[in-house]
């Protein structure tokens, strides 16, 4: 690569010159060439490779079908030109979806599904509809739970394959009979990725499909009347805003916890301390940032046992200690 021989061929070349013999030195400097030799190569190689397909206009409304979701529950798609877009949305693989073109990257666009116009095979309603459309608290619950599975089996395999010492350990020891099904022209990491098709094993499922989180974080911001504070989640949609939960508490998390996030919420309500403003990152004296709920199990009595953190983000004065102490 050009960029590599620049910085670095070249001086360890010249420290070998003063060690070797005058022609050996001389036939080293030859082979590295001049730099707009170097370059032209570069420029060379670049011209055969095939042209990045267009990119879908920020603001345009493209009709895309998600392939898969990549770690993190963002859905991976094409265009007809074959254009990578990112779908910031719940995306399931097979939907054929309706989305806004948000940003372009060099190489691929982000975008957020305005509409789902077609369901894939996997695609389910979740029972918590009303919180789940805006809560950014979790990814996969529109996807039927044995393709949850599979999908998390799916980005234990891309975390190991895209990782150059995995992928380089995995190959190292697969067999090639393993590896040749992505293809002569695939790339180390599709290789591995093929390779660890056959070892890496089925994820392993959970007795519960709700009610199973036993850690969950929760953020303050200020409430739409202007006084007190609301507690909820990150929107899916934008980072920077929190939605309340509701009466109805979150469905992932047990309920005692469920109980524990209402009394926040009720004194969260009352409280005269300010909240930490993520967008703006001023961090107020006692500002509150942050209520982490962990459940136990096997409590007294056969409940759960809920310990309540809450996260500042500035050194907590004397009223933010009393008014943590009007919680407990």
């Amino acid at each position: 690569d050009a960029g590599y021989m620049k910085r670095f061929a070249r001086p360890v070349l010249l420290l070998l010159a003063a060690a070797l013999p005058l022609g050996v030195a001389a036939a080293a400097w030859h082979h590295a060439g001049p730099r707009s030799t170097r370059s032209s190569r570069a420029a060379a190689l670049r011209q055969q490779l095939p042209a990045a397909p267009p990119l879908p206009e920020e603001g345009h409304e493209i009709e895309v079908r998600c392939e898969r979701v990549a770690y993190g529950g963002l859905g991976i798609a094409r265009t007809d030109a074959g254009a990578t877009v990112m779908l910031s949305d719940h995306t399931v693989p097979g939907e054929l979806v309706r989305a806004l073109v948000t940003r372009r990257r060099r190489r691929h666009v982000e975008a957020r599904t305005t509409a789902v116009l077609e369901p894939g095979p996997a695609s389910v309603a979740p029972p918590w509809s009303e919180l789940f459309a805006s809560c950014g608290g979790c990814q996969l619950q529109r996807m039927a739970y044995a393709e949850q599975l599979a999908t998390k089996r799916r980005w234990v395999i891309d975390a190991i394959a895209r990782c150059p010492g995995g992928a380089a350990a995995v190959l190292s020891r697969a067999s090639p009979a393993h590896a040749s099904g992505a293809g002569h022209s695939a790339t180390p990491a599709a290789l591995a990725a093929a390779a660890l098709e056959p070892i890496v094993r089925a994820t392993v499922p959970s007795p519960k499909q709700t009610r199973y989180r036993n850690k969950a974080t929760f953020f303050f911001a200020p409430s739409d009347s202007g006084l007190g504070l609301v507690v909820g989640s990150k929107a899916a949609d934008d980072a920077g805003r929190v939605v309340p939960i509701g009466g109805e508490g979150c469905p992932l998390q047990a309920e005692e916890a469920d109980a524990v996030l209402a009394s926040v919420a009720a004194w969260a309500r009352r409280t005269a301390l300010p909240s930490f403003d993520v967008r703006s990152g001023r961090r107020g004296e006692g500002a509150l940032w942050q209520a982490v709920l962990r459940t136990a199990s096997g409590g007294a009595g056969g409940g759960a046992a809920v310990q309540l953190e809450l996260v500042t983000a500035g050194a907590a004065s004397s009223a933010a200690l009393a008014a943590l102490a009007a919680l407990t």
